[in-house]
């Protein structure tokens, strides 16, 4: 299972409800002190009701929200589109999709248009990344402006992490954590499982109990589960794996979206996006340019300080 690095909400009431108690009832007014209160049926006195009135009056907000707190919980629950048990077969096709898509890509090299967002910062960037299961990985920020030196060289070779800064003229140094990693990334996951998603792998949580279905929408499903951990696997009606989500109970920890399919034989997802609500960070990279499965230099995830750099170790 991907690890990464883990309302009350209270309703102001407002006067409406004395308001519109009051228009409701405005023809009835005080009686004139100076008169004595003329006698009604049973004994009660004008004045009597009005008392009562005035009880109602303060009375009526309370009864008012409990009924609506009353009816809200007879409301039911938004659904979920409506689902089908698969088939055995059905099911094992989409299993070997799931171990296909995680033995056939290996490595890639590309161009690519990043967007992250985290805690309400947006940053948009063209990269070229290179990564290499399990833990290799290259990303060469590129000058908006299409020449010149790159902004920012980030490397590791699952050991030690290098960020070159030329605009600086610093070199970062230190090791391949992954909350080192996140400093430059902004994306809060592992580095095996970033790469895993990267290359159209989806890593699965242990896992005691699976199911499959065909959603009402058209969509089929995998649902494993492991306690209150669950894990739903998306697939369209070709048998391309669309999307992953990962909860903890019914709260939505990570999700992984797919799309825009390379025409090959095995298609290959140009697009794809990332969620993390807990940590209100969203990655999103689209490919321009791609190869799979390269056979990249292992130099290319090693960085040399170029001469007149200064070498700075990355703070702790």
């Amino acid at each position: 299972m991907p690890r990464f690095l883990k309302s009350s909400k209270s309703y102001p009431l407002d006067g409406s409800a004395n308001n519109a108690f009051s228009r409701c009832f405005s023809h009835f007014q005080p009686c004139n002190p100076s008169l004595p209160p003329a006698p009604v049926s049973g004994g009660d006195t004008i004045q009597d009701r009005f008392l009562s009135l005035k009880i109602i009056a303060k009375l009526l907000p309370t009864l008012i929200c409990a009924l609506v707190l009353f009816l809200a919980g007879c409301v039911p629950a938004t659904l979920a589109p409506p689902r089908a048990p698969l088939s055995a077969g059905q099911e094992e096709r989409l299993w070997e999709r799931v171990r296909d898509n995680g033995q056939q890509y290996q490595s890639l090299r590309g161009l690519a248009k990043v967007q992250v967002s985290r805690q309400g910062k947006n940053a948009g960037v063209n990269q070229v990344l290179v990564v290499e299961k399990p833990d290799r990985f290259r990303a060469e920020t590129l000058n908006p402006f299409g020449f010149g030196s790159p902004l920012l060289l980030m490397a590791t070779d699952g050991r030690e992490l290098a960020v070159m800064v030329p605009g600086e003229g610093r070199m970062f140094r230190g090791e391949a954590t992954s909350l080192n990693l996140q400093r430059f990334t902004q994306v809060p996951l592992y580095l095996e499982d970033l790469i895993q998603f990267i290359l159209y792998q989806v890593p699965l949580i242990p896992y005691d109990e699976s199911r499959a279905y065909r959603i009402a929408d058209g969509r089929m499903q995998l649902e494993l589960r492991d306690g209150d951990r669950r894990q739903e696997i998306y697939f369209n009606d070709r048998e391309q794996l669309l999307e992953t989500s990962y909860y903890a109970g019914e709260e939505l920890t990570l999700r992984v979206r797919y799309d825009n399919f390379s025409p090959e034989e095995k298609p290959f997802p140009l697009s794809a996006s990332l969620e993390i609500p807990g940590r209100q960070a969203r990655a999103s990279l689209v490919f321009t340019e791609l190869q799979t499965n390269v056979a990249p230099d292992a130099a290319l995830f090693l960085l040399d300080t170029p001469p007149g750099y200064e070498e700075v170790p990355i703070p702790e």
